[in-house]
């Protein structure tokens, strides 16, 4: 949210005040833990996001999927909302897109039977109209969005500390992203610097072990890896608060630890964090990340089950403003928000 929107009530035509001498200086900057309570009780005072009422009767009129086509439609979509025919997207006033993926299923007395989710459908659907939690806004073109999550994508692959795939994949309407453990990659240990043969230290975290001195040139170091998806139906705009929000699971320790190299800019293993905790640090991250950039998100919509089933109190702050500073470094956000 890049800043808030007052309405001032008018009676008549004359003004409601005036003003007299130099305007007051800005307000400083709003630490982030008293932001990030504004936005969860924000979260607990919005409403449920809307459900897609305009589709409710096109709903009404399909046919009752088995739970085996159900599980077939799951496993291949996720997040799918609504699933239907060519022919039956047609009735609706609605098309199946060139470049959409076909959701196989089973029908009586025909082999298989092709099905197409509404992300694959035309024409698109307005996200940001319809207050929908992954909506987002902002000023900024759409080049730059781009540019920056590139930039992203290549930081995430060239870090000695941990390895991160980031990939556009198709996803139903209810799914904006995913992030997921790799295992580990082997990788060869640096050369030390001139100067540094002797006292050059290879931390190993993850294997219990340290190898110094001359002998790291002879070992190699194990680095974790993480896979994040994010639906490629969404905009630019929304694909970047997508791949925050993941990105942010993954720095706030949801999917396991990273050990520093040769620093301490890892994050602690919180796996066990509940799953309501571990939904607000991510999509506070995401909210931060956005916000700063310029962009409206959201996510007090989205936060609202979690902040009504989870405690605020187990939210880490600090990691939540490391997390979101990384991949604003990262993706050179300030830059792309013209500051």
């Amino acid at each position: 949210m890049a800043g808030w929107r007052v309405k001032l009530p008018s009676f008549g035509t004359k003004p409601m005040f005036a003003l007299s001498g130099p305007l007051p200086a800005a307000p400083p900057p709003t630490p982030v833990a008293d932001q990030l309570s504004h936005l969860f009780y924000s979260a607990l005072e919005t409403q449920s996001a809307d459900d897609l009422i305009e589709f409710a009767e096109f709903c009404a009129r399909f046919r009752r999927f088995s739970v085996f086509n159900a599980r077939l439609i799951q496993t291949q979509r996720r997040g799918a909302r609504v699933v239907a025919s060519v022919k039956e997207w047609r009735a609706t006033g609605r098309y199946v897109l060139p470049d959409a993926r076909p959701i196989i299923i089973l029908m009586p007395f025909a082999p298989v039977v092709h099905v197409y989710e509404i992300e694959d459908t035309g024409p698109p659907i307005d996200r940001d109209a319809m207050n929908d939690p992954f909506a987002a806004t902002g000023p900024i073109p759409a080049e730059t969005l781009i540019a920056s999550i590139d930039r992203l994508v290549d930081k995430c692959l060239a870090s000695n500390q941990y390895r991160i795939h980031i990939e556009r994949d198709r996803m139903g309407y209810d799914l904006a992203g995913t992030a997921a453990g790799q295992g580990r990659l082997n990788l060869p240990v640096p050369q030390p610097r001139p100067g540094e043969e002797h006292g050059f230290v290879v931390s190993q975290e993850l294997e219990g072990v340290k190898v110094q001195g001359k002998n790291a040139r002879k070992h190699d170091r194990w680095v974790p890896v993480w896979r994040v998806k994010v639906n490629d139906r969404l905009t630019p705009a929304q694909q970047l608060a997508a791949i925050a929000h993941e990105l942010g699971h993954i720095f706030c320790g949801h999917l396991g630890g990273c050990g520093g190299f040769r620093d301490t800019s890892g994050w602690p293993d919180r796996r066990g964090l509940d799953h309501n905790v571990r939904e607000m640090e991510a999509e506070a991250v995401a909210w931060l990340v956005a916000r700063r950039a310029g962009l409206e998100t959201q996510s007090a919509a989205y936060l609202k089950r979690h902040v009504e089933a989870g405690s605020t109190f187990m939210v880490d702050v600090g990691l939540v403003e490391r997390a979101a500073s990384r991949i604003e470094s990262m993706a050179a956000l300030r830059y792309a928000a013209g500051r």
